[in-house]
């Protein structure tokens, strides 16, 4: 059965062998994907999905007070559809310094999509990847380092804050799209306990 086994076993005779934990351990990579409603092949409308994401992600990233040393971008076709071209390519960026700022990590990844772009091509899903990553308070400085890392902090922080007390999106950088994620959601469930309008009314 394997000592998981054995000690679920033993859990369900009554005896505690299975520490519980509230704590919730950092993330060692962190991921915002998304499968599109339609094929996108302009782009600026992509470049504005990717973009998204990447802010996703870089907020993901400071809610646990981490930073990344690498962020991969990635762009997949559709694969059943047999009579077009296909790609499924990935690039990735190292960063001098580990960093969780979303404009220098939307910098890089725009640059990246740039050349993982074919013009042409139907592209269904795309999405940002962070690895690399580290306790913010363990990031060491490079020597040859020009960007104004504390400026950038306050600015995130700044961000942060404000997105988080009026909502999602108030602030935001200026490449990223203003529509959200194109997402098919006609099949969605309702959001009963969430959400004013999906409650059921009884007659």
């Amino acid at each position: 059965m394997s000592i998981v086994g054995l000690r679920t076993w033993k859990e369900l005779r009554g005896e505690s062998c299975i520490e519980f934990s509230d704590h919730v351990p950092p993330k060692k990579q962190i991921c915002i994907s998304r499968s599109f409603a339609r094929e996108i092949c302009d782009f600026d409308a992509l470049s504005q999905q990717v973009s998204l994401f990447a802010s996703m992600v870089c907020e993901k990233l400071r809610r646990q007070k981490s930073a990344s040393y690498q962020a991969i971008v990635f762009l997949l076709t559709n694969r059943f559809k047999e009579n077009v071209p296909q790609q499924c390519e990935s690039r990735m960026i190292t960063f001098p310094v580990a960093t969780s700022s979303t404009l220098e990590i939307n910098k890089a990844v725009l640059k990246e999509l740039r050349v993982l772009y074919k013009k042409g091509y139907g592209y269904k899903k795309a999405g940002v990847v962070l690895t690399g990553i580290i306790p913010e308070e363990a990031v060491q400085l490079d020597l040859y380092d020009t960007t104004d890392r504390m400026k950038h902090s306050r600015l995130m922080k700044v961000m942060d804050e404000v997105n988080t007390r009026i909502g999602r999106g108030t602030l935001s950088v200026a490449t990223e799209s203003a529509e959200g994620i194109r997402m098919n959601r006609q099949r969605l469930s309702p959001q009963y306990t969430t959400k004013w309008s999906d409650i059921p009314l009884v007659k």
